[in-house]
């Protein structure tokens, strides 16, 4: 028990921080350089909230930076009798025009977080799961600049963002919910995961019966204010 209430403290202070990447590349003959640059205000959140970072593209070079991506990864390894298999997927994403050259151009990224897995599964063994939010930077004729911010994606908000959900009474809260918040929490939902549905088979076949398809549900909040996931790519990436 001890343990693992030391893993949650250290798992709400990672949530709580702000990180911040930077990357300069320098071309010597013509005394230029791109600059980009990567911040995030806190690094916690949960599923219904919108992750918020700040990049900067300082383009100091002779040429024009042709587009800037911005995507929220979800990361998962498998470990099971001394083999892993890693899977990539994007789970949103943005995209910002270029950047001519000598301009400096700061971007507010905002990412709708929708029915997600939370990270950091601790007392599973066999499934690792990790978030990040990647920051892309390409140009015609330089190297592709890419940024990276780790995040934790939970299943109970905190404290701090009280005020970002609806607030209703429930009667079947869950348990540590409830310890946080009270009698009165966030307004909450089961949501069914934005991978859909996944086949279900039994010694490499399928079942054949009706009814073989499962799709898990995630806890997810409601905010005050409605959430657009216009934005949002689902996108299966190389491992």
């Amino acid at each position: 028990k001890q343990w693992y209430q030391r893993r949650v403290r250290d798992r709400l202070e990672e949530a709580k921080s702000s990180d911040e990447r930077c990357l300069e590349y320098h071309q010597r003959l013509f005394r230029s350089s791109l600059k980009t640059v990567l911040s995030v205000p806190r690094r916690g959140f949960v599923p219904g909230q919108t992750v918020l970072a700040f990049a900067t593209i300082d383009n100091q070079t002779l040429h024009q930076v042709k587009a800037t991506r911005a995507e929220l990864v979800e990361v998962c390894r498998y470990i099971a009798s001394g083999k892993e298999r890693r899977t990539k997927r994007v789970v949103a994403g943005d995209k910002r025009a270029g950047v001519p050259r000598g301009v400096k151009d700061t971007w507010t990224i905002q990412l709708d977080i929708p029915p997600i897995p939370p990270s950091g599964l601790v007392f599973c063994h066999i499934i690792h799961l990790e978030y990040y939010i990647k920051l892309t930077v390409e140009s015609r004729r330089l190297p592709k600049q890419k940024l990276e911010v780790p995040l934790i994606i939970g299943s109970v908000p905190l404290k701090d963002d009280m005020d970002q959900f609806a607030e209703e009474a429930q009667d079947n809260m869950p348990t540590e919910i409830s310890k946080t918040f009270g009698r009165r929490g966030p307004s909450l939902q089961f949501a069914e995961s934005v991978w859909g549905g996944t086949e279900l088979n039994t010694n490499q076949r399928r079942v054949s019966q009706t009814g073989n398809s499962f799709t898990p549900a995630y806890v997810t909040y409601r905010k005050t204010s409605s959430l657009s996931n216009d934005g949002a790519t689902i996108t299966e990436l190389p491992n």
